[in-house]
């Protein structure tokens, strides 16, 4: 999952789903799946453990709910059916050849694989004219997790344990798909908690910046209200581009600040656009706390990719160096291209990071900030660069002072073919 993305909500079943469908074209052995799958009316069987003892113990027969059909165009219909009231069906057996059906037992789950996406499927047949191989060939690699194999004549047993074990198995992936629904959504949420605080870190600079602009503008307004046409004139031009400078400003931080719904649409840029826009909103920070941007080397690369959500991990990695040098220091930027890659380095003069932290640094909720940090800052930067654009993302302790990282990224296609 990319960062903070919404997740589209699983469908809810409710579990567990006994649905069982049997396909089957002779009359006696469709009766001997009933005599096997449905319900006696007390709901249990007996059985005797011993041939001298007198004493039955009595087990639950379990509650399935079978629909039977006799050919391939009433089961297509069932499916459609169970699909349309959103009451699936989880496993199915199904006679291979199917006499006098437009379509035989393999042709027929075909077309159930493409209409219901997790049902399971058993064939039974009489006959060896269809092998496991053969089968797995005709319904082709993606299914064949998807269906088992039985021969007739079938024991009791045979099929009520494949009964149990499919129906498990469906019952098993839907619950999982549920938690994992439930994991990924939190995980979700963290991530948007942590890009509204990365939002509010640099709202804290931007609004100095306005502060700034409107002292403009109203001095301007102010010393030339009653000035000459000439001065007017000199006032206008200067609140004209003073809005201007706003406005650019407002934009910068709406892409910072917007749902990731809307950062879907990826593109060419040059990869020092973000971080020039990160250094400008975080400009008056870097002034407060003394903190001096020193660009070693800056190569232009174009890199395919979100430059919202590169703009996203260069923040965060500036507010990291914020917190670790205090009220004076130096972060060091080296934008160096090799090849068919672009490295960007991000080097800090902070205290960095005790050793026995550096192998957990990018876990997700991993802090050294205690109460002050949500653990998920370096673990979005991490999954941006590696997930979302294909690059690599470490961090270390430089070998003099402070921390560094270094992010690698792919360059485009077109300008490795234009060096």
């Amino acid at each position: 999952m990319t960062a903070a993305k919404k997740l589209a909500e699983p469908e809810i079943h409710v579990l567990p789903n006994k649905r069982i469908l049997v396909v089957e074209d002779e009359p006696l052995v469709l009766d001997t799946y009933k005599g096997i799958l449905e319900n006696e009316s007390t709901g249990v069987i007996p059985i005797t453990r011993s041939s001298r003892s007198k004493k039955t113990t009595q087990i639950d027969r379990n509650n399935f709910e079978v629909i039977y059909c006799s050919n391939a165009d009433q089961a297509l219909h069932a499916i459609k059916e169970s699909v349309t009231l959103k009451k699936p069906i989880a496993m199915g057996f199904f006679d291979v050849l199917l006499e006098g059906s437009r379509l035989d037992g393999i042709e027929l789950v075909k077309e159930i694989f493409h209409l219901d996406s997790n049902i399971k499927a058993v064939f039974v047949t009489a006959y060896q004219d269809r092998s496991v191989d053969s089968i797995n060939e005709l319904l082709g690699e993606e299914y064949s997790n998807r269906w088992d194999y039985l021969n007739k004549p079938f024991s009791q047993g045979e099929i009520l344990q494949k009964a149990r074990n499919l129906t498990s198995v469906w019952n098993l992936e839907r619950e999982k798909e549920n938690q994992d629904w439930i994991i990924q959504d939190a995980q979700s949420r963290l991530m948007e908690s942590d890009r509204f605080s990365t939002v509010a870190a640099v709202s804290r600079s931007v609004c100095h910046e306005f502060g700034n602009l409107l002292v403009h503008i109203s001095g301007n307004a102010e010393l030339h209200r009653n000035g000459t046409e000439t001065e007017k004139s000199e006032a206008f031009d200067v609140i004209l581009k003073a809005c201007d400078t706003a406005k650019t400003i407002l934009d910068k931080l709406k892409h910072l600040s917007q749902s990731p719904d809307f950062e879907d649409q990826k593109t060419v840029f040059d990869i020092n656009t973000p971080l020039n826009v990160a250094i400008r909103l975080l400009e008056h920070q870097f002034q407060t706390q003394n903190i001096k941007i020193c660009h070693i080397k800056k190569d232009t690369a174009p890199v395919f990719g979100n430059p919202n959500s590169l703009l996203q991990v260069y923040v965060n990695l500036f507010i990291n160096s914020l917190h670790a040098m205090g009220n004076s220091g130096q972060v060091d930027i080296s934008v160096d291209k090799r090849g068919d890659q672009v490295e960007l380095i991000l080097h800090d003069y902070g205290p960095g990071i005790p050793k026995e932290h550096l192998e957990r640094i990018t876990e997700p909720l991993f802090t050294t900030k205690g109460n002050d940090g949500t653990g998920l800052g370096l673990s979005i930067c991490k999954e941006i660069i590696e997930i979302e654009h294909g690059g690599t993302f470490q961090i270390h302790n430089h070998s003099s002072k402070g921390a560094e990282v270094k992010i690698k990224l792919p360059v485009t296609k077109e300008e490795v073919e234009n060096e």
